[in-house]
């Protein structure tokens, strides 16, 4: 009976090769759901890191915006007080030259040339409409 011991070896490979098979799945089974778990647990911590970062960036922002309001309106105060002393020096100085001139048209013409000086002041420049 040679033809049965074959066939019940034939039997028994295929049962081993099943088992061996189901074993191994079994296996792939298990080394899919560990690194599953570990994809999934890295990225709870990269998205708790990402939040950390996110809270630190937006608190730097808002210190940063608050330096720069402050600069800004100290810049605006700073440049305000020198286009004043500008404004000052510039009165002055054309009061200088008018009292000059005045003092050189005395001497050379008489004492009505104070009176006679004219006060000069920069025209009004007006924007000109396009036409075309």
């Amino acid at each position: 009976m040679p033809a049965a011991e074959e066939m019940k070896k034939v039997v028994q490979e295929i049962i081993g090769a099943y088992d061996t098979r189901a074993a191994e799945g079994a296996s792939l089974r298990g080394q899919v759901s560990d690194q599953r778990q570990a994809a999934q647990s890295q990225l709870h911590q990269m998205a708790r890191a990402h939040l950390t970062m996110a809270k630190e960036q937006r608190a730097d922002l808002t210190r940063e915006h608050t330096h720069l309001t402050r600069a800004g309106a100290q810049r605006r105060a700073d440049v305000g007080a020198w286009m004043k002393q500008v404004t000052t020096d510039h009165r002055e100085a054309r009061a200088a030259w008018q009292q000059m001139g005045c003092t050189l048209r005395e001497k050379r013409g008489g004492a009505s040339a104070l009176a006679a000086a004219p006060v000069l002041e920069a025209p009004e420049i007006t924007p000109r409409s396009r036409k075309g």
